[in-house]
């Protein structure tokens, strides 16, 4: 459920299918004077009502999918999908990488400030437009209390807000006879977009890394398998090319990247059952290990170094 598959396709054709009921019931209530002036009431109702069918509807046609979009994993895939940062809560990433959180949400909440302050200020139809912004900015902001990465949907809603803000600058900047002025105003909201995030994000990071290690003891030093890539980029390991090779999950891409050779898993979800058999290698019993490798027709199986000397154990 956490594919691009049928069941991501069915998502958004369940989203314009609500949009697309939620216009048509509210043009034929407005013309049968069912839903006059405001009607606020009426149109939650009616918004719920089309939400919590079309949400049954999915519900039924993929049921696998009622345990969230990681049921049926395998438990070694979630634990690593627990240490994923993009996965993570906002209020979580809050407290583990604020940076990281800040660069998500920066933007967004940005664009929550102009609507705020253009709802206090707009009548009538202008009203209604910021309005509709408000909910779609509000509504990627709390995806990210589910996952970190919804905050992509809310950027991208917040860009629509950050035009409005471009184009009012742009027109003082029209005004305005110096040149130097003109240029500021023109390049302020595509600084703020393009810049604002990952500066403020990166300036938060600096600062909790200073006070991590201020008010802690070192940390131990990384698996670094340096050593052994380098004999398996020599010969004879070079010309037996490709290699399988299990070593700890997160060093697969690197492996992979820096070597001719293939590995069992890396840190990539959609391949549960390499990282399920790659952390039996590492964890399992003598015999466990050895049924699995066969079974796999792994080579070589890397550890972690110990003392600074990378270990490799030849099958």
């Amino acid at each position: 459920c956490d594919a691009f598959s049928l069941v991501s396709l069915a998502l958004g054709l369940g989203l314009a299918g609500f949009g697309l009921a939620a216009l048509l019931t509210e043009r034929y209530l407005a013309r049968a004077g069912a839903i006059p002036g405001g009607g606020i009431g009426k149109r939650l109702f009616i918004a719920l009502l089309l939400g919590v069918l079309l949400l049954g509807l999915l519900l039924v046609l993929f049921p696998q999918c009622r345990g969230g979009p990681y049921a049926g994993v395998a438990p070694e895939v979630a634990a690593l999908l627990d240490l994923v940062e993009e996965a993570q809560p906002l209020w979580r990433a809050l407290g583990s990488n604020p940076g990281l959180a800040l660069q998500f949400s920066l933007l967004p909440l940005t664009a929550v400030l102009l609507v705020g302050y253009h709802l206090g200020r707009a009548r009538g139809q202008d009203r209604t437009l910021w309005l509709g912004l408000g909910v779609l900015v509000a509504g990627g902001l709390a995806v990210t209390l589910w996952q970190l990465r919804g905050g992509f949907l809310a950027n991208a809603y917040a860009g629509l807000a950050l035009a409005w803000l471009m184009t009012h600058l742009g027109a003082r900047a029209a005004r305005s006879p110096r040149l130097l002025s003109r240029l500021g105003l023109r390049l302020a909201p595509v600084a703020l977009a393009a810049l604002a995030p990952g500066l403020a994000g990166k300036l938060v990071e600096s600062l909790s890394e200073a006070s991590v290690a201020a008010n802690s003891s070192p940390l131990a030093a990384p698996c670094d398998l340096g050593p052994a890539l380098a004999r398996l980029n020599q010969s004879p390991w070079i010309d037996q090319v490709p290699l399988l090779i299990a070593a700890p999950v997160n060093e697969g891409a690197r492996i992979l990247l820096q070597t001719p050779h293939a590995v069992l898993a890396a840190p990539y979800h959609r391949n549960p059952v390499g990282i399920r058999d790659n952390e039996l290698i590492m964890s399992g019993d003598e015999k466990t290990v050895q049924a699995i490798a066969a079974d796999r027709g792994v080579d070589f199986i890397l550890l972690c170094p110990i003392e600074g000397a990378a270990a490799a154990t030849g099958m």
